[in-house]
């Protein structure tokens, strides 16, 4: 028997905030989450010709605000793709720009 909540927490919204964008070299790409379910999500950041500029994992708790950032020393000025993927394969993508 499912309620409700079972459907609101599957379906949770992932909540995902840029701190700073564009950024700059040097400067860490600051991204802040939200959920109202716990997730464990890959994050890619892949630059517009496919190559992955740098990828992690992390694990959000529910209610909770997690906030992490991404290395830019390494990454080539242009635009980049963040795309953050839950164990259930939702998805959201984001567009970054570095300079």
């Amino acid at each position: 028997v499912s309620n409700t909540n079972d459907l609101f927490f599957s379906t949770a919204p992932l909540s995902v905030h840029l701190i700073q964008n564009p950024v700059q070299i040097g400067t860490p790409i600051g991204i802040e989450l939200f959920s109202a379910k716990s997730r464990n999500l890959q994050v890619t950041l892949v630059e517009a010709s496919g190559r992955v500029g740098w990828k992690g994992s992390l694990s959000l708790p529910a209610f909770l605000p997690g906030a992490f950032s991404i290395p830019s020393e390494n990454l080539s000025p242009g635009l980049f793709y963040l795309q953050i993927m839950d164990e259930l394969g939702q998805s959201r993508t984001e567009k970054v720009l570095v300079f």
